[in-house]
């Protein structure tokens, strides 16, 4: 027991003291701080708007949070001011095209993104990204025109043990339209608190634990073999 206690904080320690050195050199101020997640920004060249990280750990098996994520209509459900998502099409679970609207505060109007997301997983050894980019491939008719932002980045998480798992965002925008760049920039930092913050109360829903449980039970991956999904 003791050895895994001290493997796992090994690992927590190792995670931490990496991200700090990676960001110290890469321009990066921590914005906002809060319930353990840490909220950092960037000048982005060209633009007011910054380039966003969002860094925290998520008490559930990486399958689980994969699950959470791939998800794309639930994200009304978490995702916030999201007011709808849907999948455009796909090619697998991992790899497709969604779309979200976003309800930006007032007097910004709501906005459409598209994005294509590519994968690349490692199930054995825990490890996912996601890149996210902006796209206009759509098949998805709307009944309403809205501006469409463009929004680019990167979903990036590991498995620290068992039950635990490392989880980073990373994105920049263009919003489009001539906005207040210090409101957008509060409803960012603001929000990725509040994303992480649903990611936290998704992973405890009984519907994706059975959904990872059942996913890596048919694949009978070893790494499956250890979870626990509790």
């Amino acid at each position: 027991m003791k050895d895994g206690f001290n493997f796992f904080w090994g690992i927590t320690s190792f995670l931490i003291i990496f991200y700090s050195i990676s960001l110290a050199g890469n321009d990066w101020e921590l914005a906002k701080s809060k319930d353990g997640i840490n909220v950092y920004t960037k000048d982005v060249d060209g633009s007011n708007i910054k380039e966003c990280l969002a860094i925290a750990y998520i008490d559930a098996p990486v399958e689980v949070v994969a699950e959470v994520l791939i998800d794309i209509p639930a994200y009304i459900y978490w995702m916030p001011k999201c007011k709808d998502s849907g999948y455009d099409h796909k090619d697998d679970d991992y790899n497709l095209v969604f779309y979200t609207i976003t309800n930006l505060p007032w007097p910004v109007s709501d906005r459409l993104a598209v994005f294509e997301v590519k994968s690349a997983i490692d199930f054995d050894n825990g490890t996912y990204i996601h890149y996210f980019n902006p796209t206009n491939e759509s098949k998805v008719t709307f009944k309403k025109k809205y501006v469409r932002m463009e929004l680019l980045g990167h979903w990036d998480y590991k498995r620290v043990d068992p039950n635990r798992t490392f989880f980073s965002y990373q994105s920049k925008v263009n919003i489009r339209g001539h906005l207040p760049a210090t409101i957008i920039n509060l409803f960012f930092k603001n929000s990725l608190i509040d994303m992480m913050k649903g990611m936290q109360r998704m992973v405890r829903k009984e519907k994706y634990i059975k959904m990872a449980k059942d996913r890596f039970s048919a694949q009978k991956t070893s790494a499956y073999e250890q979870q626990e999904f509790n």
